[in-house]
């Protein structure tokens, strides 16, 4: 398995997300919890918001007229290829937010209702992400062969 640019681009800014995180990044913020229906009621409402934009997207002429599956290989900022960016944004929220919350219960900062949140819409659109691949598999070009 060869390791390419993006993909080395990728887990190195979801490793710098997560040590943010664990560092305490966003302590100032008020230490508080969130009932958990709110988190789940978040993590749910992220994956209609996810067909939305993307359908939005897939009626955009100006997008390419297949897009790729989800690959951690490719440049996730092509703006033609709207699921690359937001499965690369939704790694990084979710990567955020469980830094928080792994610094939080081991380290010297408190758990923020933000890092929970941050969990719960990462979470989420990475669920929308996938969704989007079902809704719109004849916008998908066919996967390619595995190695």
């Amino acid at each position: 398995m060869s390791m390419n640019n993006w993909k080395m681009f990728r887990m190195s800014a979801v490793a710098v997300a997560f040590a943010a995180g664990l560092m305490g990044a966003q302590a100032t913020l008020v230490s508080q919890r969130i009932p958990w229906i709110i988190l789940l009621a978040m993590f749910a409402a992220s994956i209609p918001a996810m067909l939305l934009i993307i359908w939005l997207q897939r009626i955009n002429p100006w997008t390419a007229a297949t897009w790729q599956f989800p690959d951690w290989a490719l440049n996730p900022f092509q703006l033609r290829e709207p699921l690359q960016f937001f499965h690369f944004t939704g790694y990084l929220i979710f990567a955020a937010g469980l830094g928080g919350i792994v610094g939080g219960m081991y380290g010297s900062h408190a758990i923020t209702a933000n890092n929970q949140m941050l969990v719960a819409i990462g979470l989420g659109q990475l669920a929308g992400v996938y969704a989007c691949t079902i809704v719109f598999r004849t916008k998908m070009a066919p996967r390619p062969p595995q190695d």
